[in-house]
């Protein structure tokens, strides 16, 4: 990203049910970025709604509409076409639709891997959709600059981009290192603070116009399963009964039964911590609000 190549060890031997990971970091501009990278290591890329419970699926829901709210409100339309990357939440495209706005939507697995980082923006009319949008998905893609190039493209003039990307460097990336929730090398190539991804979007046609660095939808639930990592529960306790309407084994119940007489310790330390990753700013993940410019580099 910032053309120096030096990258030093971060964190490493990372142990999940996918394999061992670790991840680096640019001594120049902060990137991280996970070793061996996600396809190396097999793993694809992306979230499977219908794989949600039906909570995680509710839960979702009431956020959809929010989002919605923020993005005709940055746009200044209440309709026009949207581009949604990576296809990361089904329930905010529905939103969408329901308020009249042309859906296209370009699926994660094919974005996520290195030769296919622009698969299926190359083919995009130019200058044809009025917003794009990256949700939790943008550290998936490792060719990150060819995918915002194509995406400048294929936006109009003054187009509107959004981005949920986790801040590697937030509060709670930084308190709970390699236990952090949001660092998930299985599916994240790149770990991006706000400094490095600024330059990125600078580099690729776009202007950050504002940064949300607090999320109501991310940051608490992010800092609560933190804590669950670091305590030496199983990792993504609380996630992982979210993320599947099946496989209710011996397992699970386990897991609830230790959710539920934690609770009531892990909570108050997760709303302190949300308190004071509010007040400074430094939420666990960012929303990124920026325009396409007018020509790249002005």
């Amino acid at each position: 990203m910032c053309e120096t190549g030096s990258f030093k060890p971060g964190y490493e031997k990372i142990f999940i049910e996918a394999g061992v990971f670790g991840v680096e970091f640019c001594g120049n501009c902060g990137l991280g970025r996970t070793v061996p990278l996600p396809e190396e290591a097999g793993e694809g890329s992306g979230a499977d709604p219908a794989g949600l419970s039906l909570a995680a699926r509710l839960l979702r829901r009431c956020f959809a509409g929010a989002g919605r709210r923020r993005i005709e409100r940055f746009v200044n339309k209440d309709k026009g076409g949207i581009l949604d990357i990576g296809r990361a939440r089904e329930d905010f495209l529905s939103a969408m639709e329901d308020r009249g706005w042309t859906v296209h939507g370009l699926d994660a697995d094919s974005l996520a891997a290195g030769s296919g980082a622009h698969a299926g923006l190359d083919i995009l009319p130019e200058a044809s959709f009025d917003a794009a949008v990256f949700w939790r998905v943008f550290g998936h893609i490792q060719d990150p600059a060819t995918a915002l190039r194509e995406c400048a493209r294929a936006l109009k003039p003054g187009g509107a981009l959004v981005m949920a990307v986790p801040n590697v460097k937030s509060l709670q990336a930084r308190i709970t290192g390699k236990a952090w929730f949001y660092l998930d090398p299985r599916f994240n190539a790149y770990h991006y603070t706000e400094a490095n991804l600024r330059l990125l979007l600078a580099k690729s046609g776009f202007e950050v116009a504002e940064v949300r660095r607090f999320s109501a939808e991310y940051g608490p639930f992010g800092l609560l399963q933190s804590i669950y990592n670091v305590g030496g529960f199983r990792r993504n306790i609380l996630y992982n009964p979210l993320s599947s309407a099946s496989g209710r084994g011996i397992g699970f119940y386990v897991d609830i039964v230790q959710i539920l007489t934690t609770l009531p310790l892990t909570i108050p330390i997760a709303v302190i911590l949300a308190v004071v990753e509010a007040w400074q700013g430094n939420g666990g993940v960012m929303e990124i609000y920026a325009r396409k410019r007018a020509r790249p580099g002005t």
